[in-house]
């Protein structure tokens, strides 16, 4: 894992931006980023993940929020 800063996009329509507070990694994102076993990258990505930065859960506040 790297810790960095990644550009904010704006939300899209159905989306919002928050400002996270505090994040937490599941045991099974190493399998994701990693590919392995082989049939995680059939869900993953096969070459690379889709969605380079692990984690889903997190605890913040809302500071933008797109259309709809």
């Amino acid at each position: 894992l790297r810790l960095g800063e990644l550009p904010e996009p704006p939300p899209a329509a159905g989306e919002v931006t928050v400002r996270v507070h505090a994040a937490s990694l599941f045991a099974g994102d190493q399998y994701v980023l990693r590919g392995r076993p082989l049939m995680v990258r059939a869900m993953s990505g096969l070459r690379r993940p889709s969605s380079p930065v692990p984690g889903r859960d997190l605890a913040g506040t809302v500071v933008a929020v797109g259309a709809d």
